[in-house]
């Protein structure tokens, strides 16, 4: 849903060069399956986001795959770049997210333990920072 609000915030400041605006102005979007609708302009989003209870893993607890380890740590250290009070990332601006597969492959291979210890680095950041930290996974599927 963060996504979702930012993606209202960015269309906020384009709306005025924006043509055939009715379609938006007169009508209710809800996003499926959630709280979250826009009505015309406006983001009606009333709810709270939770974030679900997760094992807590660290890097040095995973054997093996050193090339996952190495690109899951930096991107946490790229996430972890976010400037609050510019609101944006430099590396975001600078074009450092490289595309990653994760979550892709077969059984027992690590995934979901790289995916907690990325969690797990992330989360302690917030905690030490006093900021919320908000944790959801993928849908399984997307329709």
């Amino acid at each position: 849903m963060v996504y979702f609000e930012a993606l209202i915030d960015e269309i906020q400041l384009r709306k005025s060069s924006l043509e055939y605006t009715e379609t938006i102005v007169d009508r209710t979007y809800k996003l499926e399956n959630s709280e979250f609708s826009i009505s015309g302009w406006d983001n009606v989003f009333a709810g709270t986001a939770k974030s679900i209870e997760f094992n807590k893993v660290q890097f040095e607890q995973i054997v093996g795959n050193r090339d996952a380890k190495h690109f899951a740590r930096r991107l946490t250290e790229r996430m972890l770049s976010y400037d609050f009070e510019a609101k944006k990332n430099p590396f975001q601006e600078l074009g450092g997210f490289m595309p990653v597969f994760m979550g892709y492959g077969i059984p027992g291979t690590g995934k979901s333990m790289l995916i907690a210890a990325i969690a797990t680095r992330l989360k302690e950041h917030c905690d030490h920072l006093d900021i919320p930290f908000l944790f959801h996974p993928m849908p399984r599927h997307f329709n």
